[in-house]
């Protein structure tokens, strides 16, 4: 827990200009539990003016402290919301920044029981959101997944939230599930998309997970990890659409001319090259790759030379070569030692 360094109170208040001149302007006078909304989101305010186990401690107690006070907190929390976004920001965003923090400071656990305290006590999906996003951020999974299953309406960030949760869980017939449901709340959103492809892969199931890429492209445009994810996709099966083999690779090169250094790109496209047996494409990808990290490169070259020898084939040999030439380029070591197959 000591390692983690909590944001200072300017990078966390840099967001929320507003309630920060709204504050300062109450300091002299700070509100009372008499006016229970200003009290309230003062409070969390200079929980954001303070620093380290100080700042968890004072938006945690001032979370008890509004429950008990108040005899109708639903109502409260809308009032305390209204005002917050008189000041250009929501109690959603300012607890999320707040709960994103104490994580990072090794107090998740107790972010994610304060969480469930406002959930329980207004039932907002919003607040069993965070309490399930927090549970999720510290590797709590079941815990994630029983707050989400606590919300009976259709809130799209909720399921998405869930089907992740369930993939990573080892469920990905039951995230498929979520995820679906999440697709249909909010067609616009890839994220939703990005999961369902990963659940589909996981299950074995490349026809929709190639639907679920196009489908992501049309949100998205070229985006890396699509063309990850649709490369993968390819080379899961059998199924092997020549349209959308060439669009993958088309835009795995489009981002390689863009980002010449991003290897990891450069070893899946060449992977992809290679299981489809497409020579062009493997030349064409090694012209665009620059390597400028030795070690990286020489991890590299290592794994993709054993890939491409294992075809067997001497133009195959030729490009492993290259690859090795390109890397020493980089390295300036000799021929042998470590290199060697």
């Amino acid at each position: 827990m000591g390692s983690h360094i909590s944001k200072n109170n300017d990078e966390l208040m840099s967001d929320f200009p507003k309630l920060a001149a709204w504050f300062q302007a109450h300091q002299s006078k700070p509100p009372t539990l008499e006016d229970l909304a200003d009290f309230h989101l003062w409070n969390i305010s200079k929980a954001m003016r303070l620093v380290g186990v100080m700042r968890f401690r004072h938006w945690s107690d001032t979370v008890k402290e509004v429950v008990n006070a108040s005899s109708s907190f639903l109502a409260h929390i809308l009032e305390t919301d209204t005002l917050a976004s008189a000041l250009g920001t929501s109690l959603t965003d300012i607890y999320t920044a707040l709960s994103e923090d104490a994580i990072i400071q090794g107090f998740g656990e107790k972010s994610l029981n304060s969480m469930k305290s406002l959930a329980d006590k207004t039932n907002l999906a919003a607040f069993r959101f965070l309490a399930a996003w927090t549970a999720f951020n510290i590797g709590n999974l079941n815990e994630c997944i029983s707050e989400c299953e606590k919300v009976n309406e259709p809130f799209a960030p909720i399921y998405t939230l869930l089907g992740q949760a369930l993939l990573e869980s080892g469920q990905p017939a039951e995230a498929i599930d979520a995820l679906k449901i999440s697709m249909e709340l909010a067609p616009s959103d890839p994220l939703p998309l990005v999961q369902i492809i990963k659940a589909y892969l996981v299950s074995g199931i490349q026809i929709e997970a190639m639907r679920a890429v196009d489908r992501c492209r049309k949100l998205l445009g070229t985006h890396i990890e699509i063309e990850c994810l649709a490369a993968m996709t390819i080379m899961a099966g059998n199924s092997r659409s020549k349209d959308f083999c060439e669009q993958t690779l088309s835009h795995l090169a489009t981002h390689l001319t863009n980002n010449p250094e991003d290897i990891e790109a450069f070893s899946i496209a060449m992977e992809l090259a290679t299981e489809l047996a497409d020579k062009e494409w493997a030349f064409r990808f090694l012209s665009l790759a620059e390597f400028s990290n030795s070690t990286n490169s020489l991890n590299l070259a290592g794994k993709i030379s054993k890939l491409l020898k294992k075809t067997g084939e001497l133009h195959w040999h030729d490009l492993s070569r290259l690859i090795i030439d390109k890397t020493l380029v980089v390295t300036k070591a000799p021929y042998g030692g470590h290199l060697r197959q």
